[in-house]
């Protein structure tokens, strides 16, 4: 698992040489955080 941080990073500065981009241009850190906050959680079965 990496930390919260790491991916908030990852997140707003994209990972260079990887298919992952940017998105500091489109979403704020805080935005970041909850995108990671709910992707660490999982999301609930929608049966």
């Amino acid at each position: 698992d990496k930390p919260a941080e790491s991916l908030v990073a990852t997140i707003l500065h994209g990972r260079p040489g990887t298919p992952m981009p940017p998105w500091g241009a489109f979403l704020n850190e805080n935005e970041a955080r909850w995108i990671v906050d709910k992707l660490q959680k999982g999301f609930p079965d929608e049966r």
